[in-house]
């Protein structure tokens, strides 16, 4: 694993693109050596990152992080509610 330069993009497995995707990580060359098993190619990542370091030695301070609950009420509400077309077809085969 190994980072790259800026606008080089990710030249990794599907399951190692997927998850650095998900994570934000854009530029970055892998090769996987052995088995390509997805638990284990995932496993083997995650290992990979946390022993390069660099990530926060403290959490976020608890004021930042909000303490309220989200309602499904409210998410909708936020979202706009969208019914499918097909909620209210009828099968009568």
């Amino acid at each position: 694993m190994k980072k790259q330069p800026k606008g080089y993009g990710l030249h990794c497995h599907r399951a190692i693109i997927t998850i650095c995707k998900l994570m934000g990580i854009q530029d970055m060359y892998c090769k996987v050596d052995g088995s390509v098993n997805l638990m284990n190619v995932t496993r083997a990542l995650f290992n990979g990152l946390a022993k390069q370091g660099g990530a926060r030695a403290e959490p976020e301070p608890d004021d930042l992080i909000s303490d309220r609950r989200l309602h499904w009420a409210d998410v909708r509400v936020k979202q706009g509610s969208k019914r499918s077309h097909w909620a209210t077809v009828k099968h009568t085969i």
